[in-house]
Formats: C-alpha cells, structure tokens, sequence
C-alpha cells in the first residue's frame, strides 16, 4: 500500500508528465483519506487541495463537453475554498497562504469565465475575481512594505485583466469604452507601484 507522499508524488507525474488528470485526482483523494486525523497534518492536507484545484482546473481547460467543463471549474472552486478554510486555521502565521489561496480562486474564476459562452455568467465570475481581488489586497495589509506593495501591484494587474475582458465582451461600444478605461487605470496604478517597488530595490 502507497503511503501519502507516494501518492501525492504519483499525482504529480500523473499531472505534469502524462497529463492524465482523472487518474492524478484519483491518487489525491487517496492521498487525503490516508489522513485520519484531520486535525494534523494540514501542510499535507493543503498540498493536497493545492494538487487537485490544480488537477480539476487543467481538465476543466482542456475538456471540450461543456457541462464536464462546468463540473470541473466547480470542484476546482470547492477545493479552493478548502485551501482557504486550512490557511485560515494557521491564523495570522498563513498569512501568505491565505493569499496564495485567493490566489488559486482568482484564477479558477478567471479561466471559468473565459472559457464560458455566457456573457451573463462570465460578468458574474468576473465580479468573483474583483471580489478575491479585494480580498487579496486587504490581505497584503498584513505584510511587510515591499511584500504588501508587490501583493498589491499584483491585485491591481487582475483587476485590470478582469475590466479589459469585460470590455471585450460587451456589445455597448459606450460601456465596453468604459471597461477599458477601467483597466488602463489599473494597470496604470500597477506599473506606478511597480515602479515604486524597483525605485526601493535600488536604493538598497
């Protein structure tokens, strides 16, 4: 019998090499039911939600059924959230794993919307990706300057993604104008913090 970190390595040359998904979440959930106490253990238990939001989000992408697709940006959500429920538990100490976790949200939203042919759907997720977005940069409060302002710059630069795919998806030429100016905007307060943050490392 596979121990869990044999089955965790497993998945991951399932994943990575040979890009056979089903069989890498199969070997996951066994990984995650070889943890009986799940009060312990919660590195492994996060590297595990880590490896399946992984796994769900890349069959998601690449499926061409889309109610499969559907299911699988779901569960990609459903471990997220699990991430976030973890990182949460170490407190004010995971700080960067709470955002490495809205993080993994940001981006199963993102590439749900994008993949989705409804455009009322694809609004919604996107509001999604503002909401983590600000979640994201009430998080990076808690971290040193230069950290909290590469965080930031980072929330911003998805901000801006997320106005500039709204823009291209609205037929309003008025409204779509409006989206795009948005994102200028934001990408505008990201290069100036990026700026910001270069001008600091020199000066060290």
């Amino acid at each position: 019998m596979m121990d869990i970190d044999g089955l965790i390595n497993e998945s991951s040359q399932l994943l990575f090499e040979e890009k056979k998904y089903a069989e890498a979440i199969e070997k996951l959930y066994q990984a995650l039911d070889g943890i009986t106490d799940k009060n312990t253990q919660i590195f492994k238990q996060s590297l595990i939600q880590s490896g399946l939001i992984c796994c769900y989000l890349e069959y998601a992408k690449k499926t061409k059924n889309t109610d499969k697709a559907e299911e699988l940006f779901g569960q990609a959500i459903k471990c997220c959230r699990e991430y976030s429920r973890l990182a949460k538990e170490g407190g004010q100490k995971n700080i960067q794993q709470q955002i490495s976790a809205q993080y993994e949200l940001i981006n199963c939203y993102f590439e749900h919307a994008k993949k989705t042919k409804n455009t009322d759907k694809a609004s919604k997720l996107f509001e999604q990706v503002i909401e983590c977005c600000q979640e994201l940069l009430q998080l990076s409060n808690h971290l040193e300057h230069q950290y909290r302002i590469w965080e930031q710059a980072n929330a911003q630069s998805w901000f801006g993604r997320c106005y500039l795919e709204l823009g291209k998806r609205i037929k309003s030429t008025s409204e779509a104008e409006k989206f795009v100016k948005q994102a200028r905007e934001y990408f505008s307060v990201t290069y100036k913090q990026l700026s910001r943050l270069s001008g600091n490392a020199k000066k060290e």
